[in-house]
């Protein structure tokens, strides 16, 4: 999994708007946050200051969206 994952941060580094990033801000009370895809069940989460990106939280959708 880690491998996975180390490939999809340097994949966003590369081009954050790849498609299979499925890269999305959050609505509702994580709305300053983007959300990435690892895999199909799988996300990263992230906020932006000043055009850089911080990368801070890794989970299922009901781990990172619904427990917040």
């Amino acid at each position: 999994m880690f491998e996975l994952i180390q490939l999809k941060i340097n994949l966003f580094s590369e081009n954050p708007n790849h498609v299979t990033l499925r890269r999305h801000k959050l609505k509702g009370e994580l709305d300053s946050y983007w959300s990435i895809s690892i895999n199909r069940s799988l996300r990263m989460v992230c906020m932006v200051i000043k055009d850089e990106f911080y990368f801070f939280d890794l989970g299922t959708y009901d781990q990172v969206y619904r427990n917040k």
